[in-house]
């Protein structure tokens, strides 16, 4: 089966070449991000899994490691200091979780310091080197592939709650439309996204 790789307009340099700088991302599959996950060091496993499940960037995980009282137990409030997205349309969120993402946040802090977590630049590497092993191919692997893989199967998943999903991932309706909606899972690909996607709210 095909890989589902989006792209999407650099927002940094969207000003200076509007329509042209584009970036490419992938959307996994729950089986492709089982078998990523199989080929990473438990450091790692718990890092991307914190990643999936709570669609936080890099820095605002890094920021919430440091602040664990930003979880109440339900959701993750992330104020505005902590979102450094430079057009940030939120200037806060309340990130929501489902059952396996609240078990994760629950035990984060026991397995992760925030000043062990590499740069992003070290983590595409580690991550595209995984992939390579897995056998998914790294076209389109990065660390803002988490934050989109998870939005794209929340909305496949809860599509009457579009409007909560994209609150909570830190966008606005319009710009994640765009990206999420209708992309080619299979019934399998659904079935398999409920283990990650049960119970959030």
């Amino acid at each position: 089966m095909e890989p589902i790789v989006i792209e999407y307009l650099d927002p940094k340099k969207e000003s200076e070449r509007p329509n042209v700088v584009r970036m490419r991302s992938r959307i996994l599959r729950p089986g492709e991000y089982i078998k990523l996950r199989t080929e990473a060091g438990p450091f790692y496993r718990s890092l991307f899994d914190a990643a999936l499940l709570t669609g936080m960037r890099v820095v605002e995980l890094k920021l919430f490691l440091q602040n664990p009282d930003w979880f109440d137990g339900t959701f993750i409030h992330i104020p505005r200091i902590a979102i450094k997205k430079r057009k940030a349309t939120v200037t806060q969120r309340w990130v929501h979780l489902s059952i396996k993402g609240r078990t994760i946040i629950e035990n984060l802090h026991r397995s992760i310091n925030h000043d062990d977590i590499p740069t992003e630049q070290g983590l595409i590497k580690y991550l595209k080197a995984c992939a390579e092993r897995a056998g998914i191919g790294s076209a389109g692997i990065n660390m803002k592939m988490f934050r989109k893989t998870y939005e794209s199967w929340l909305i496949s998943s809860y599509p009457e709650r579009k409007e909560e999903v994209f609150l909570s991932q830190g966008h606005n309706s319009l710009t994640a439309l765009r990206h999420y909606v209708n992309l080619p899972f299979t019934e399998s690909d659904r079935m398999e996204m409920k283990e990650y996607v049960d119970g959030w709210k």
